[in-house]
């Protein structure tokens, strides 16, 4: 929770009593300034407002992912850095050599911009072990 005096609270437009409003907090770090935030566009199904989306978390209806997709892939890259999935899978689900590699790059490349040249290392090296496995098959 983030404790705010009323005169801050005012200035962001937040209503000290209700907490409600802390997406619109949060909101400039996503998208530079709150009033950067597209809200003329609404969906012509539900009438929801992007930066309504924005300040709950929740879409309005399914027309509203085809209305606001390029709104919502502008946060999301944002947010999580891209739409690949990098994390763990089920064990019961086979592993495709190519998703592997795919994976490993994007970790790797990943390790490069936070500067960790050692997990990029550890990375290089899995891919080329990968490669060569791949090639003897």
């Amino acid at each position: 929770m983030v404790a705010l005096c009323s005169e801050c609270a005012a200035k962001e437009n937040i209503n000290s009593s209700d907490h409600s409003g802390m997406h619109s907090l949060f909101n400039p770090f996503f998208f530079g300034t709150s009033a950067s935030v597209p809200q003329i566009k609404k969906c012509s199904s539900c009438g929801t407002k992007f930066s309504e989306i924005c300040e709950n978390s929740k879409y309005g209806c399914g027309e509203c992912y085809n209305i606001f997709r390029k709104e919502s892939e502008q946060y999301l890259r944002k947010i999580n850095g891209g739409f690949s999935h990098v994390g763990k899978r089920p064990k019961s689900i086979p592993v495709k050599v190519s998703d592997r590699l795919e994976e490993l790059r994007s970790l790797l490349a990943q390790a490069v911009v936070t500067e960790d040249y050692e997990k990029a290392a550890e990375l290089r090296d899995k891919i080329k072990e990968i490669k060569s496995q791949k090639e003897d098959i």
